[in-house]
């Protein structure tokens, strides 16, 4: 972090973000080692800062912190630039890992006991030159340690790098599986549009079908009630025919009745005159004959009259 950011959280904050800003600048670069033991902070970060782990930062900027934001980009700059080493932790590894920690915290206890003794004792020359011949042990078994360590590292990164191979391969793979599944669901969308489509011609060709015999079936009635139609016309003209001829010969035949007729009232006619005449003098006589009884009825009515009153006289006298 800049000096020139305030900070005002306490100096054991303070301390621990001046150490996480030395072990950025030593991690970004390889010239240096990151002095991790600085703080609780950066040694607790040892791992995620330059060791075995797979590191992701999450930085906030607060708003309208122009300094702050500033120096936060810095750091990411920084955490950018920093490599991190992260190990397929396989039973070997983690057993390396584990004896060569144990090996360093029993040493780094073994010291200080070393130097008290060295402070106790009264023979100085005895315990320098112990000291020194340990001091050669341990600086042999650091530099077999980091040849090993190197080894290691070297094996460690062969197979880290065909991991990352085998990883890019199994990328380049998991992609062109992707890309045919992308290329079988194209075919796959494009034959379920063709088998549609298909479908819909189908259907179409179908409807149409149905149409045409429908049409078919209309036309074919229509035609039948047509034909039937022309049949009923053609029987009725015939009828009317036979209708007209009928009523033409017995119109002929009202004609010559009527001439036989008309010759018979002619000679009724006459017949009618002549029996009328006769009925006529027969009614003359007839009318003289009743006035002649009735006149021979009036006299006999007088007659009786007379006789009556005769009677009547002789039966007075």
């Amino acid at each position: 972090v800049p000096t020139a950011v305030r900070l005002t959280e306490g100096p054991l904050l303070n301390k621990s973000l001046y150490a996480f800003e030395s072990v950025c600048k030593a991690g970004a670069s390889a010239a240096s080692f990151p002095p991790y033991d600085a703080s609780l902070l950066t040694r607790s970060l040892q791992q995620a800062l330059g060791g075995d782990a797979l590191t992701h930062a999450l930085l906030f900027v607060a708003p309208n912190d122009h300094e702050g934001a500033k120096a936060t980009g810095q750091v990411a700059s920084m955490l950018q630039r920093m490599r991190t080493f992260p190990l397929a932790h396989s039973d070997v590894v983690q057993g390396l890992r584990r004896r060569h920690h144990a090996e360093r915290m029993y040493w780094k206890t073994k010291v200080p006991q070393s130097n008290s003794t060295y402070h106790d004792t009264n023979d100085g020359s005895q315990s320098t030159l112990a000291l020194v011949q340990k001091a050669h042990e341990l600086e042999g078994k650091l530099l077999q340690d980091s040849i090993d360590k190197s080894k290691l590292k070297d094996t460690i990164d062969g197979h880290v790098k065909a991991l990352s191979e085998s990883r890019a391969k199994v990328a380049g793979l998991v992609e062109a599986e992707v890309g045919l599944r992308k290329q079988l669901l194209d075919r796959e969308r494009e034959k379920l549009s063709l088998s549609k489509a298909l479908v819909d011609c189908q259907l179409e060709h179908s409807t149409m079908l149905e149409a045409v015999e429908k049409d078919k079936f209309d036309l074919t009635t229509k035609l039948l009630n047509a034909e039937n139609d022309l049949l009923e016309l053609q029987m009725r003209e015939e009828q009317h025919d036979t209708l007209l001829r009928a009523a033409q010969d017995a119109a002929a035949a009202a004609t010559a009745d009527k001439k036989e007729l008309a010759i018979e009232f002619v000679a009724l006619k006459a017949n009618f005159v002549a029996a009328n005449k006769a009925l006529q003098a027969k009614s003359g006589k007839a009318q003289q004959l009743s006035v002649e009884l009735l006149t021979l009825v009036n006299q006999k009515t007088q007659l009786a009259a007379v006789r009556l009153l005769m009677e009547q006289k002789l039966d007075e006298s």
